[in-house]
């Protein structure tokens, strides 16, 4: 395959070298011989003028003089000087002599006196039906007033030049370029086979990497330095392998979290099915005909319900957010206001807690901020409850928000017991527990603070967590403000 990219290559260089060639070598020989023959008619058309000037001045000294006086300003074989009447008779032909000049045809009928009877100068270009050589002609109209008999009716001066040493310097032309033309396509052979190994050579590198890709070494790399488009497409199938290798890797990775998260989900809703399947078989084996048992009983079985629904909901949720399916509703609210009622709603629900938690803020400072208050509303009730079931009693909460240059910083910390730090960095994992007893005893599902995590997202924030142990933990994030 490559060796036919390289011909293919090869080809097209030859191909169009050969085309310039070809082109170049014409025009250039058409150029010259249009020059020449241009320069030769300039010539000729001068020496006619001075033909005509040596009329007048041999005009009285006979005939035989002026014949003799014309074939000494020719080259014999070479230059031809005919001088013709109105009537196409030939009166002087530098060629032959006096006496012969009975056997030449009427020139009347020849293209150049056609051309000059009409144009006052004609040329034409043809083998001398005369002599048998070609010549390049050129005649002129002229009127001389003269009373010699033979100068009397003289209306054309005629001078023809033998084309042979033209042609053989035109030959010699042509041939030269010739010969410069196959030397130049010699060169461009063996540049183009050089300049298409060049090419091919970077291609069938990166066929061979492609092939390792292709094996799934996904690991391997294109090693080819080059600024050019072919080093552009090597760093794109470099590239394109990262992003296949980084998927890869990210979908082992998904894997085992899913096999993770299937197991843990199993494990989490097995313990309050197991639970409250218990409570109800203890019941149904007699045990409900004992008021006190039962009502302990089903209310256990009731808590392990509530579990399962919250742990539902929450799943549901993490589902929702992962899958781009839950739909937020972006709107300017109040701040204060919202956390305010927020603060109501915790101490509602969380009667029998012994824990404080109260709003600290600026008096003067009153932000509107940006966001969806639905799921904000479960961000800052999940940081809450979060803080109430991993803290004892008597345990101060504290909601502070501040400016934080364009944006509204919320923070959530409590004065609690604090995470270790090696736990901080998978705290946001979902089923992730720093203390598993403490949050299953305390209804926890392990979801709460990945869904905060993905809803902070959404609101392009991000959730930041310092705790120190003994001391207590501070959870903070932004909003942007109005």
């Amino acid at each position: 395959m490559f060796r036919k990219i390289e011909t293919k290559l090869t080809v097209v260089y030859i191909l169009f070298a050969s085309s310039v060639v070809i082109v170049l070598g014409i025009t250039s020989s058409l150029s010259i011989e249009s020059y020449l023959k241009a320069k030769i008619k300039g010539e000729l058309t001068r020496e006619i003028d001075f033909v005509v000037f040596a009329l007048k001045e041999y005009a009285g000294k006979g005939i035989e003089n002026l014949d003799n006086e014309l074939k000494s300003l020719v080259i014999k074989g070479e230059q031809r000087i005919t001088l013709i009447d109105k009537t196409g008779k030939v009166i002087i032909d530098t060629d032959f002599e006096l006496p012969q000049l009975y056997k030449l045809e009427n020139h009347i009928t020849r293209p150049e006196i056609i051309k000059a009877s009409t144009h006052k100068i004609g040329t034409d270009e043809r083998t001398s039906q005369s002599t048998n050589v070609e010549y390049l002609y050129i005649a002129k109209k002229v009127e001389i007033s003269s009373d010699e008999p033979y100068l009397k009716d003289l209306s054309f001066v005629r001078i023809s030049i033998a084309l042979n040493k033209l042609n053989s310097m035109l030959s010699d032309v042509r041939t030269k370029i010739l010969f410069i033309g196959i030397l130049v396509l010699l060169l461009v052979f063996v540049l183009s086979k050089w300049i298409s190994y060049r090419i091919s050579k970077p291609i069938k590198k990166i066929v061979e990497d492609l092939e390792e890709f292709r094996k799934g070494n996904f690991d391997h790399r294109i090693q080819l330095k080059s600024k050019d488009e072919i080093g552009l497409l090597a760093d794109s199938a470099n590239l394109l392998a990262q992003k296949v290798s980084d998927d890869i890797k990210e979908l082992d990775r998904l894997s085992k979290v899913r096999s993770q998260f299937l197991a843990n989900v199993s494990h989490e809703l097995r313990t309050p099915l197991f639970s409250t399947q218990a409570f109800l078989e203890t019941l149904i084996d007699g045990a409900i005909e004992d008021p006190s048992v039962s009502r302990q009983y089903l209310i256990k079985a009731k808590l392990n319900l509530d579990r399962l629904s919250a742990l539902l909901n929450d799943l549901i949720d993490i589902s929702r957010i992962e899958s781009k399916e839950m739909k937020l509703s972006f709107r300017y609210f109040n701040l204060k206001e919202f956390l305010s009622q927020e603060i109501e709603k915790i101490q509602v629900l969380n009667k029998q807690q012994k824990t404080a938690v109260e709003l600290i803020s600026d008096q003067m400072y009153d932000p509107q901020v940006y966001g969806d208050r639905s799921r904000l509303s479960q961000v800052i009730q999940n940081l809450v409850e979060n803080a109430i079931r991993h803290n004892p009693d008597e345990t101060s909460i504290k909601i502070k928000f501040e400016r934080a240059n364009e944006n509204v910083m919320i923070t959530v910390e409590d004065n609690g017991l604090g995470i270790s730090e090696e736990h901080l960095p998978r705290l946001f994992e979902r089923f992730y527990r720093v203390d598993t007893d403490i949050s299953r005893e305390s209804g926890g599902t392990g979801l709460g603070l990945a869904i905060v995590k993905h809803i902070l997202e959404a609101h392009n924030s991000k959730i930041e967590v310092e705790s120190k142990l003994g001391e207590g933990t501070r959870f903070s994030f932004q909003l942007q403000m109005g």
